[in-house]
């Protein structure tokens, strides 16, 4: 799928238009991924596997990392970490702050389309054949 452009939108009073707050081409949407909001952050995950962090209130971007694709699910949020699991069941921990970084991973080795849910301190994973739950 072709890259767009995120746009955050401000909602319009009743019978009006929402209002444009920002615009930004540094934090395309590629891929099948939808882009996640937390803590007053977006963060988009394209195809080949650059996640990109930026500022929820300006659209400025403030730090991409290159992660091991491809991907299809979206990535999840918790206890200030993202979940993110590629398609072939590698799942990637990443620890949020002005430096992020890769604190876990764990590979599954299944294929997997379907975003992760995350409930009752466990992360749940659906591979084609496998409803997997991995808690703390």
């Amino acid at each position: 799928m072709p890259a767009g452009d995120l746009v955050a939108l401000k909602p319009g009073a009743e019978g009006e238009s929402p209002a444009v707050l920002w615009k930004s081409n540094r934090l395309k949407i590629g891929g099948y991924a939808t882009p996640l909001y937390y803590r007053d952050h977006v963060y988009t995950l394209n195809s080949a596997g650059v996640l990109i962090c930026g500022d929820a209130n300006t659209g400025k971007m403030v730090w991409d990392l290159r992660l091991k694709g491809p991907f299809s699910a979206s990535p999840v949020a918790a206890d200030g970490r993202l979940y993110i699991v590629n398609e072939k069941g590698l799942t990637q921990v990443v620890k949020l702050g002005d430096k992020p970084e890769i604190e876990a991973s764990n590979d599954l080795a299944d294929d997997m389309l379907a975003t992760p849910a995350i409930a009752a301190d466990c992360i749940f994973l659906r591979s084609d054949g496998w409803l997997y739950c991995i808690g703390k």
